[in-house]
């Protein structure tokens, strides 16, 4: 990834946000289980990407979400 987005390591290869934002693809960021900082989980999924979180008793919760989100540029049969 540096080698296609040069101001990572140009920004003192702590920051890798800005790979996400230069993400040619909505990214996808996943947060299961508790204590997490989603807020700042979200900013990876920069722009048009997607952030889903919850516990792992609510897993289940997470799945329309995410299949709507993998099917906003398809076709009706995408999905399941």
């Amino acid at each position: 990834m540096p080698s296609l987005v040069p101001d990572v390591s140009q920004n003192n290869v702590t920051d890798l946000q800005c790979v996400f934002k230069y993400a040619q693809a909505a990214i996808m960021v996943v947060a299961m289980g508790t204590g997490l900082d989603v807020k700042r989980l979200s900013t990876l999924s920069y722009g048009k990407g997607y952030t889903f979180q919850a516990d792992y008793d609510g897993l289940s919760a997470l799945a329309p979400g995410i299949n709507n989100a993998l099917c906003t540029h398809e076709g009706s049969a995408c999905g399941a």
